[in-house]
């Protein structure tokens, strides 16, 4: 598991985030923009009708809807049957039967570019390459997760809370990272810029920056 950020060791979210790893009750989510698509799926039934393409703003709840669509794979994304020794063209889809103490979610803004380069391999992989700055609008409290769970517990909310962003600035070839976190105790929520420290409003959470996003099931 990857950690996204780091964290003083004394930060009870530090510590929280460590043992949810231990447990195996952490979850990284990795969402592509609804825009940003360009595969061949199959339309979800009961999928929102509230979509990017047709309001012009682009919501979390889009890209979970993405992130549930049945995705073709051919050309040089075929799946290699060890059957057949062969590759196939088949249906890849995600689906959510369990949901974690802490959920990950990172912001796919970043598009792999092809063509050749005279610096090589990472010349090769950032050739073309783009970042997506969309804003994606997300809850700083109440992200319900329950309408993505296959099984879920009868009577039981699966409601998730911010309490951390991973910003990024810049492009693919140079940039700056910060982070707004909450202090769990204060509730109270803070912009991180290197060495430089200080309060912030929750109006300047949800930004076109916002990289990854650190949720905790609410209890």
């Amino acid at each position: 598991m990857r950690k996204f950020a780091e964290f003083e060791e004394s930060d009870s979210s530090f510590g929280e985030y460590l043992e949810s790893i231990e447990k195996d009750d952490a979850f990284v989510m990795r969402l592509h923009f609804p825009r940003q698509s360009k595969v061949d799926t199959h339309p979800l039934e009961g999928s929102s009708s509230n979509s990017a393409s047709e309001t012009g703003a682009i919501s979390i709840e889009d890209c979970l809807e993405r992130f549930r669509i049945e995705e073709l794979l051919k050309d040089d994304n075929k799946y290699y049957c060890r059957s057949c020794k062969e590759h196939q063209e088949t249906f890849k889809k995600m689906d959510i039967y369990r949901l974690p103490k802490i959920l990950v979610v990172q912001l796919k803004r970043f598009s792999k570019g092809g063509g050749s380069s005279k610096y090589g391999g990472i010349g090769r992989m950032m050739t073309g390459s783009s970042k997506n700055s969309d804003l994606i609008d997300f809850p700083i409290e109440g992200l319900d997760m329950g309408k993505y769970l296959i099984e879920k517990e009868a009577g039981k909310e699966y409601l998730y809370d911010l309490y951390a962003v991973s910003n990024h600035m810049g492009s693919l070839y140079g940039g700056h990272y910060t982070a707004h976190c909450k202090n769990s105790i204060t509730n109270k929520w803070y912009y991180f810029n290197d060495s430089s420290v200080g309060g912030t409003s929750r109006e300047s959470i949800v930004c076109s920056s916002a990289y990854v996003l650190f949720y905790r099931l609410r209890e």
